[in-house]
């Protein structure tokens, strides 16, 4: 977003509306809905990031400009299929012996 925008101060004054605007809206059922029902997580990270730079003396990014740079694939990428609401047996069904008696 650009930094001459109308909304981008309302957006950096408020980073859970911030993480609404930028999250993933299109995907695969569970990828969309946990981004959508995650935003805490996201949040502490900005936080977390924020005080970072700011304590190590570096340029302090707003809301809008982490969101932008925030990699949701790549963090889906590398949870386990259990955190991401998938079932690991659907990918490894069990095997079953169904032999006709004689």
């Amino acid at each position: 977003m650009d930094t001459n925008s109308p909304y981008y101060g309302f957006l950096a004054d408020n980073p859970q509306i911030a993480y609404q605007y930028y999250r993933p809206k299109t995907g695969g059922y569970n990828f969309t809905n946990y981004w959508r029902n995650n935003s805490d997580r996201v949040v502490q990270d900005y936080y977390s990031d924020f005080v970072k730079r700011l304590m190590s003396g570096q340029q302090v990014m707003g809301m809008p400009e982490y969101m932008q740079q925030y990699n949701f694939s790549q963090n889906w990428q590398n949870m386990s299929p259990g955190a991401r609401g998938e079932y690991a047996t659907a990918f490894r069904p069990q095997v079953k012996w169904n032999l006709p008696y004689r």
